[in-house]
């Protein structure tokens, strides 16, 4: 498919359930817990809980994977924030990606 359209293709299994979309997009093995919650906005947002040693593998070159989840989870759950954090270092250490 990548020879005919001429651009790179990833696949990602869908889920009915956000959080397990999101685990799918992102590499499941580093990902330890996923929660979709209601923003005072209205919005909602999803808080992805890795390890802090594999927190930039999660989040990827530049943000590229942080935002591919973003991009993704707004298009079929409205989920407009995404939050990489690591419990060792609670809200210091946290990479927010809101659209």
């Amino acid at each position: 498919m990548q020879n005919v359209v001429a651009k790179k293709i990833e696949l990602v299994e869908f889920s009915d359930d956000p959080a397990e979309f999101i685990r799918n997009m992102l590499n499941a093995d580093m990902v330890n817990d996923i929660r979709i919650s209601d923003r005072n906005d209205g919005t909602k947002q999803a808080i992805i809980m890795v390890d802090e040693r594999k927190k930039g593998a999660v989040v990827g070159r530049e943000g590229r994977n942080a935002e591919k989840a973003r991009l993704l989870a707004k298009r079929y759950f409205q989920i407009t924030n995404v939050q990489i954090v690591s419990p060792e270092q609670g809200n210091r250490n946290r990479v927010n990606i809101d659209g």
